[in-house]
């Protein structure tokens, strides 16, 4: 999370809040709505970032006024070192499962109890995947681009 306390907030609209992976080039990585509560009480802000990059990360908050004017905070360095958390639903399922959490595309293979692998597909974050398989236990091995993989259980009904 990317947490921030305001404590003069006259005239805000909202905050954009800006990624880059080099320092220089911005992108905007979402917006949170100033509370516009009071100008003389500190307000407190966070952000998740659901797909940050491994690595050095560097965010800058784009503050914009109702007018339509803005200004740009300092830019801070955050380093990224966690792993992203995949969680594996409905399960069990007898139709397939959709897998949340994913930071981009990812390669699936499902595993049975025996270690025989039963399907191998790419899957991106959200997206339903159907599978025709007995009923029973299997292991989904999901792989990140990164190289990186997790194991989840799953329960085919």
């Amino acid at each position: 999370f990317i947490n921030w306390t305001t404590t003069r907030e006259e005239n805000v609209s909202r905050f954009d809040v800006e990624h880059s992976t080099d320092g220089q080039r911005f992108d905007k990585a979402g917006t949170v709505t100033a509370t516009s509560v009071s100008a003389a009480q500190k307000n407190n802000y966070s952000f998740e970032h659901l797909q940050p990059a491994a690595g050095v990360n560097y965010y800058r908050l784009k503050m914009i006024d109702k007018d339509g004017r803005y200004t740009y905070s300092p830019v801070m360095q955050i380093q990224w070192n966690h792993q992203p958390t995949i969680q594996l639903s409905p399960n069990p399922s007898s139709n397939g499962f959709m897998l949340k959490g994913l930071p981009g595309n990812a390669t699936v293979q499902v595993i049975d109890v025996t270690g025989k692998s039963m399907t191998t597909f790419h899957a991106t974050n959200n997206s339903m995947n159907p599978l025709r398989l007995q009923a029973g236990m299997y292991h989904v091995k999901v792989t990140l681009a990164n190289g990186t993989s997790t194991i989840l259980s799953y329960v085919q009904l």
